[in-house]
């Protein structure tokens, strides 16, 4: 049987190894000796961090290479951990339950009426959004007895 050894990512230290190495004009296989790991893990290394001039910049590589790892499918995001970083509690509704989820969509409804589906807010400067922002929250709602959200809310607050 094969025994495969577990991955492991480069730490910052062997990143600016790899980067003193090519600056003295090592060859992969001797850095990657110097520094522990495999002569295709420098490949590789150079391989997804070079920039668009060819260059290897080891503290853009480590920085690349903490987001691809919050990216991991191990670290998504859990209602228990954003209810932790937010301190506030968090709900997720269920997976093809779309009756736990009118409020969002009918809010997502009124938003489409101003922004259309696919285009992004980052197209929309801040003031436009603010108005639009306004008039939804000017807006009366049945479900609120026909008085807007910002009565309601100001209400809670008396």
């Amino acid at each position: 049987m094969l025994l495969m050894k577990k991955y492991k990512q480069l730490t910052s230290e062997q990143r600016y190894a790899i980067y003193l190495g090519l600056e003295n004009g090592d060859t992969q296989r001797t850095i990657a000796s110097l520094i522990g790991v495999s002569p295709s893990a420098v490949s590789r290394e150079l391989q997804r961090n070079k920039d668009k001039r060819g260059g290897y910049s080891w503290r853009l590589a480590h920085e690349m290479a903490m987001e691809r790892r919050e990216r991991l499918p191990g670290n998504r995001a859990t209602p228990e951990r954003i209810t932790e970083m937010l301190e506030a509690p968090v709900y997720f509704t269920d997976p093809y339950s779309a009756w736990q989820k009118g409020s969002i969509e009918n809010a997502n409804k009124l938003i489409r009426q101003y922004i259309p589906k696919g285009a992004s807010f980052k197209d929309y400067p801040p003031d436009r959004l603010k108005r639009i922002q306004h008039r939804l929250n000017e807006r009366p709602r049945k479900k609120l007895d026909f008085n807007t959200p910002k009565v309601e809310f100001y209400k809670q607050l008396m």
